[in-house]
C-alpha cells in the first residue's frame, strides 16, 4: 500500500512540474528593450549615410544640418531608451524621406545594423533603398559642354565634398576641387587638390591614397578622380569623389566609398 500510494504521488508531483513548465513554455518572459552605455555610444559612434554636395566659396567651411537631431553625442547617450529611440527614428526617418525625395543622401551598409538595434519598423525600407542606390551618384550640372562646336575662352573651379554621418555628428568631410582651363576648342589644363576637414577627434586623416585624371572625350571633357583615407583604432574609410571637367566651365560629381 505504501508503494502504490509513494508512486501516485510521484505521479501527481510530476504532472503538477510538467503543467508548470507547459505554462512558463506558452507565455515566455519578454525581452527586455532597454539599451545600455555600450549599445547607445555604438549607435551615435556608426556611420549611417554620407551626403556629397558642392562648396560654396563664400562659406567653404559650414556644414549642412543633417537630420532631425540637434543635440551633441554625450547628450544622446545620456537619454532615456525612450527618447534616445525616438531621436534615431528621427534621422533615419528623415534620410528615408530625403532620398525619396532625390536627396544626394547614401546609406552605409551599418545602417542596417542600428536599425535592427533601435528601429526594427524602418528595417525593411532602408535595406530596399541601400540594395537601390548605386555606386555612381551625380549631382551638379550635367550639361556636356561637347555638343558646342566652339567655346568661349575661359577658366573656372569646382568644389565638392563627402560628408560622413552618424546618428549623432558628422565624423569628417573629404573635399576635392578641379580647377581647369579652355580655349575655343576644349579643354587645355586641369589641376586639383584634395584635403580633409571637420575630423571629430579619434579620426585621423591619412591622405589621398590614389588620384589620377583622364579624358573622357578628347579635347572637351575630363575626369579627375581622388580616394582619401581616414582611419581609427577599430576602423579604417576610403571615400572617393570623381568630378567630370567639360570645356565651357560645366562639372557634375560622383563619390561614395571603396
Amino acid at each position: 500500500m505504501k508503494n502504490i500510494m509513494k508512486k501516485v504521488c510521484l505521479v501527481l508531483m510530476v504532472t503538477i512540474f510538467s503543467f508548470g513548465f507547459s505554462i512558463v513554455g506558452v507565455t515566455p518572459a519578454k525581452a527586455s528593450d532597454s539599451l545600455n552605455l555600450q549599445e547607445k555610444q555604438r549607435v551615435v559612434n556608426t556611420p549611417i549615410y554620407y551626403v556629397i554636395g558642392e562648396i560654396n566659396e563664400d562659406t567653404p567651411d559650414n556644414i549642412p544640418t543633417y537630420g532631425c537631431i540637434n543635440k551633441t553625442s554625450e547628450e544622446l547617450v545620456a537619454m532615456n531608451n525612450e527618447d534616445f529611440k525616438s531621436a534615431i527614428k528621427s534621422e533615419l526617418k528623415w534620410a528615408i524621406n530625403q532620398k525619396n525625395a532625390g536627396a544626394s543622401i547614401f546609406w552605409h551598409p551599418e545602417a542596417l545594423d542600428i536599425s535592427k538595434i533601435v528601429v526594427p519598423e524602418l528595417h525593411a525600407e532602408i535595406s530596399d533603398q541601400l540594395k537601390k542606390q548605386t555606386s555612381v551618384q551625380n549631382i551638379g550640372n550635367q550639361s556636356n559642354a561637347n555638343t558646342k562646336e566652339s567655346y568661349t575662352p575661359g577658366s573656372t573651379n569646382k568644389t565638392y565634398y563627402l560628408d560622413n554621418k552618424t546618428a549623432g555628428l558628422v565624423f569628417w568631410r573629404f573635399n576635392k576641387r578641379a580647377t581647369w582651363e579652355w580655349d575655343a576648342n576644349g579643354i587645355t589644363s586641369l589641376t586639383t587638390s584634395c584635403w580633409a576637414s571637420k575630423i571629430w577627434p579619434g579620426w585621423t586623416y591619412t591622405g589621398v591614397i590614389d588620384e589620377y585624371s583622364a579624358w573622357i572625350s578628347n579635347p572637351t571633357s575630363k575626369y579627375t578622380y581622388s580616394q582619401g583615407e581616414f582611419t581609427t583604432n577599430v576602423q579604417n574609410s576610403y571615400p572617393y569623389i570623381r568630378i567630370n571637367c567639360y570645356a565651357g566651365g560645366t562639372s557634375n560629381v560622383s563619390g561614395g566609398f571603396e
